[in-house]
């Protein structure tokens, strides 16, 4: 059992790595650009690299377990659903309160939803798919 939790963390963490990489790195790099001094420099993002990985781990730790092992979501349908709140309550109302705190420009903050809203449903639905089909008290 343990290893079904190893292997779906590793699987949910890679995905986030790589989602966040093309969303942030790669798409909404032009907004981060345009509202520079919003955001630490990326010298000063590359220093904080391990943050960043150790972030990334924890949200996979919490996907994981909340859809394999609390929720015990049965069916990849369900892990999605569940995945899809989060994103919308958790990284949504994250991303509302941050533009509460920053002059952020708004289609900045709703993109921040969507993608996460897409990346938690989708990192959920991984997190089961990886698991595996059978549950065990």
């Amino acid at each position: 059992m343990a290893r079904r939790y190893l292997f779906s963390v590793l699987a949910v963490w890679v995905f986030i790595f790589a989602f966040e990489t093309l969303v942030h790195g790669l798409g909404l790099s032009g907004m981060y650009a345009a509202e520079n001094t919003l955001f630490r420099a990326p010298e000063d993002g590359v220093a904080l690299m391990p943050v960043l990985i150790i972030g990334h781990f924890a949200l996979a730790v919490g996907i994981v377990g909340l859809v394999c092992g609390f929720a015990r979501a049965g069916t990849i349908s369900r892990a999605a659903q569940i995945g899809a709140f989060l994103g919308l309550t958790i990284g949504g109302g994250s991303a509302l309160l941050t533009y509460v705190a920053q002059p952020l420009p708004v289609n900045l903050v709703m993109a921040w939803c969507v993608a996460g809203v897409i990346e938690f449903a989708a990192a959920a639905a991984l997190a089961r798919i990886v698991f595996g089909d059978r549950f065990q008290s």
